[in-house]
């Protein structure tokens, strides 16, 4: 692995360890941590969005319901993120919390919705984000409310979409976090902001990290000036099919952020549908409150 290579979860500064989920630390002190990292903090190009424009979106919270983490809604029970959200060395740590249907990140917001972890299900075989397998899912302790427009479900994209050409190289996708926005680590956004990148081919992102050995469920997107960063990770990356949104990546990891040389890197969403769909249908459950291996 790049020494410097870096997922796109809150990380401490001058290291590439990953946080506890439920930890101590607050984003506010990540915030002053992570200045001295500056070139690797910013959203660079993004946008203000809503959560009704995006409104499978959420926020993995620790028990003081800071953000470090993004997801997306699969239904009322279930949210697809990545694993190293949730995965660290081999230790798995239960976020507190899943914050849904809210655009603004803090304070209170009469649209959120809060839901307790119960269960996370980790895709089998992950070692580190650079070799892939960045995939996790959440089990919810109640179901969310979908009736409602700032919370909704995604639909996957799948191996026929794949094959189809949807994540072709130069057809363009959506990421969106409440990632940070600044290059000196100084903003972070309140407001979901979106940012639109261009897909590489897997050859090309080999060719960027020589270092790395990038897997067919691995996905490469960049565009000039554009990047998810940290905060974003286990967020969703989202294409137009026939006019509707549906999920193809998950915020992975990266070298930099909208670094001109590297580009980001996404978990293929259409490598794991099969794995996704048995878990959430209920037929193959588990009552272990963290995690299962097996397929």
């Amino acid at each position: 692995m790049v020494s410097s290579s870096i997922t796109r979860r809150w990380v401490i500064a001058g290291t590439v360890s990953l946080l506890a989920g439920c930890g101590p630390e607050s984003v506010d002190q990540l915030r002053a941590q992570e200045t001295v990292l500056a070139s690797e903090q910013e959203i660079v190009g993004g946008t203000n969005t809503t959560i009704a424009a995006n409104p499978w979106q959420v926020s993995l919270q620790d028990s003081s319901g800071e953000h470090f983490c993004g997801g997306s809604v699969l239904n009322e029970n279930w949210i697809l993120t990545a694993q190293h959200c949730v995965n660290q060395g081999g230790t798995i740590s239960m976020p507190a919390q899943v914050a849904a249907g809210s655009t603004i990140l803090e304070g209170i917001n009469s649209s959120r919705q809060i839901r307790p972890v119960a269960e996370i299900i980790i895709y089998p075989g992950y070692v580190d984000v650079n070799q892939g397998k960045d995939v996790a899912l959440l089990r919810l302790s109640a179901p969310l409310d979908l009736s409602g427009a700032n919370v909704k479900a995604i639909p996957l994209a799948t191996a026929a979409d794949e094959a189809a050409g949807i994540t072709a190289e130069g057809v363009v996708a959506r990421a969106t976090g409440w990632g940070a926005l600044s290059g000196d680590g100084s903003a972070f956004p309140d407001r979901l902001q979106a940012v639109d990148v261009s897909f590489l081919s897997n050859s090309a992102a080999q060719s960027s990290y020589a270092g790395e050995t990038i897997g067919t469920d691995q996905l490469a997107a960049a565009s000039p000036g554009k990047d998810s960063c940290q905060g974003d990770s286990g967020g969703p990356l989202t294409v137009l099919k026939n006019g509707t949104r549906v999920l193809v990546g998950v915020v992975s990891w990266g070298e930099g952020c909208a670094d001109s040389r590297y580009p980001g890197m996404y978990a293929r969403v259409g490598s794991f549908e099969s794995w996704i769909a048995s878990k959430i249908s209920g037929g193959d459950s588990t009552t272990a409150p963290l995690s299962e291996t097996g397929l």
